[in-house]
């Protein structure tokens, strides 16, 4: 029996060269793409939470005959009433880490507050302050920066 060839056992040092390339060139785009998808579902999580607090201001604004919290948002979680788990964290992926840290303005006078860039939560806690642009009630993300759309969080 001499002249039979055996069948082919394994790669050859090319083939898994070739394997190797194309496997460099997918993770090259995908795990790009991941990063991006995973900051774009962290700032959609901040959008919302930033969201539900404003709905809990606006639910504690209407039980107390339209009066909203004086302080670092705590009347807020009191009972569970407006927000259940307490304050929730605030995320800017990349930029700042997470905090659930309320700033008013009893903390920073303006123009501070407005210019904070710790990527908590800043509040208008004032009813007697007026600052052009801010209103008892307000609440916005203290963070300079922009998110993954281009926009500038404190316009959230």
């Amino acid at each position: 029996m001499t002249g039979t060839r055996r069948g082919r056992r394994g790669f050859t040092v090319i083939e898994f060269v070739i394997l190797a390339a194309i496997l460099a060139a997918l993770a090259a785009v995908a795990v790009p793409k991941f990063a991006s998808l995973l900051r774009k579902t962290r700032e959609g999580n901040t959008k919302g939470r930033l969201a539900a607090m404003r709905a809990a201001l606006s639910l504690y604004a209407a039980d107390h005959m339209g009066k909203f919290p004086t302080d670092h948002l705590e009347s807020l979680t009191l009972g569970g009433k407006y927000l259940k788990k307490g304050i929730p964290a605030a995320d800017v992926p990349g930029l700042h880490p997470k905090t659930r840290t309320v700033t008013n303005n009893s903390d920073l006078k303006p123009p501070q507050l407005e210019a904070l860039d710790n990527g908590g939560w800043s509040y208008w806690s004032s009813p007697s302050i007026k600052t052009p642009g801010y209103a008892w009630g307000a609440l916005w993300l203290g963070c300079g920066h922009t998110d993954a759309q281009g926009t500038l969080w404190t316009l959230y």
